[in-house]
């Protein structure tokens, strides 16, 4: 049966061409795993786009840059995002990232959009830990 959703899928020749481009100093994945309640086709599709992006990533690593799984509770606690709302993540990318709050994080949905932001962030600063508000920016 039709639904007429549109499946977005990682264009991975582009994804590949890019990656080659940009010759990234490091390479940080998210290490997520599916959740109990989430249907068979979500969490089967979710696996899909993860294995993808490790792999390409992985095979990367022959040009030096091997990819590097990062738990989510370890640069949430950097930026003391453990236990918060999505939107806390929302906001604190747009104090951030000033440029993009009118471009790229309007709509509340943009919150995992907001996470990769604070994930590059965090890649690239060193591991401080919680005394990082020192110098976090008002939100």
């Amino acid at each position: 049966m039709c639904t007429g959703k549109v499946r977005k899928e990682i264009d991975i020749p582009a994804f590949w061409q890019w990656l080659r481009s940009v010759q990234p100093k490091r390479i940080i994945i998210e290490n997520v795993h599916s959740f109990p309640r989430e249907g068979s086709v979500g969490a089967f599709r979710f696996g899909v786009a993860f294995g993808s992006l490790h792999t390409m990533a992985q095979l990367h690593s022959i040009y030096g840059t091997k990819p590097e799984l990062v738990e989510p509770a370890v640069w949430k606690r950097y930026f003391e995002l453990l236990h918060e709302e999505k939107d806390e993540s929302r906001q604190l990318a747009i104090a951030l990232f000033p440029q993009m709050a009118f471009t790229h994080l309007t709509r509340k949905k943009d919150e995992h959009r907001a996470e990769a932001m604070l994930m590059a962030w965090w890649a690239d600063r060193p591991p401080v830990g919680r005394n990082w508000g020192a110098s976090r920016v008002a939100v």
